[in-house]
């Protein structure tokens, strides 16, 4: 074989290793890959949420332990594929890839809104609003410029029994209408009979048709009232 052959043949080889690069590269672009990988790593850049490691009773979460598939709006950026869970003892949101992977904790100083399933809960910030603590808060209803917020504290206590530590979570809620960019804290009809006065009738027609379990469940019984107040 010629000397002028293997010359030729080298040139055919990387002009075909040229050619394999640049076609590599139209179809997966490295750039667009990196720049994927990057935002993701800031999303699962934080602390562990690891789990209590003393035995209780209900849950510290804000409706159950196991994490759920949602979404969340992080520096800027919304993420789908991902498993989320709220914290309301602490007051944290933490997410994971997979449910096998340990969660990580969000920096709430880029958390705007995320979703648990359908629920959608907001970040609400310091001295945001006039008599509204910050932190996370459930959308319970929103129509135009009225919104229904719910916060769910889950408080510790410890009881001693026959020299046994007994261990619990209690779940207390606090509801808010947010109207006009003001907040009111809600004490039941009243509060919305005295921030809609025009609306009495339509929410006493309300107080009489709903169920007994509606009643029951001030969660259905708050938003059926913010669909008929004006």
């Amino acid at each position: 074989m010629s000397i002028k052959y293997l010359h030729i043949r080298a040139i055919l080889v990387l002009l075909l290793v040229f050619s394999f690069g640049e076609v590599c590269g139209q179809q997966y672009p490295l750039e667009s890959y990196q720049k994927s990988v990057d935002m993701q790593s800031l999303l699962f850049r934080g602390r562990v949420e690891r789990r209590y490691a003393y035995r209780y009773q209900g849950t510290y979460f804000a409706y159950q332990d196991k994490y759920v598939k949602g979404e969340v709006y992080f520096n800027k950026r919304r993420y789908s594929d991902i498993f989320i869970n709220l914290n309301s003892h602490r007051d944290r949101v933490s997410v994971t890839k997979s449910e096998g992977q340990l969660p990580v904790i969000l920096d709430r100083r880029y958390v705007e809104w995320f979703k648990i399933g359908s629920r959608l809960f907001v970040n609400i910030g310091e001295d945001e609003y006039q008599g509204l603590d910050a932190g996370y808060y459930e959308v319970l209803s929103d129509v135009g410029d009225k919104r229904l917020l719910k916060k769910i504290y889950k408080e510790y206590k410890e009881i001693l029994e026959r020299d046994i530590v007994e261990r619990e979570f209690l779940s207390k809620v606090d509801y808010y209408l947010e109207i006009d960019g003001r907040v009111e804290k809600v004490h039941g009809k009243k509060t919305f009979e005295r921030v809609f006065p025009q609306s009495k009738k339509e929410l006493k027609r309300v107080n009489k048709e709903v169920s007994f379990a509606v009643k029951e469940d001030k969660d259905l019984l708050y938003k059926a009232y913010m669909e008929v107040v004006k």
